[in-house]
């Protein structure tokens, strides 16, 4: 599967809505990539103010990665309001 966003070299990711998405499946394939795979994402890259909401694998960064805590993950199948949503 494909992702809707693949960052190689270095890029600025800001405030976007990643949706409904059924990008790659992390134990699928090497072939298989996240929503937004940022695996191969240089220095400077940054990943900010985004909201993921039911992918079926929303991101994916490398090994140490600086993510930042402004990026929310929710995945509420059935529009309840009591289903948390997580915050990096």
């Amino acid at each position: 599967m494909y992702a809707a966003l693949r960052i190689v070299g270095s890029a600025s990711v800001d405030s976007c809505l990643f949706r409904d998405n059924i990008g790659g499946h992390p134990t699928r394939s090497d072939n298989d990539y996240a929503t937004l795979d940022a695996r191969d994402a240089q220095s400077g890259t940054v990943i900010t103010n985004n909201l993921f909401y039911r992918n079926l694998w929303p991101l994916a960064v490398s090994c140490g990665f600086n993510l930042s805590a402004s990026n929310t993950f929710s995945c509420d199948e059935d529009n309840h309001a009591a289903t948390p949503v997580v915050t990096n």
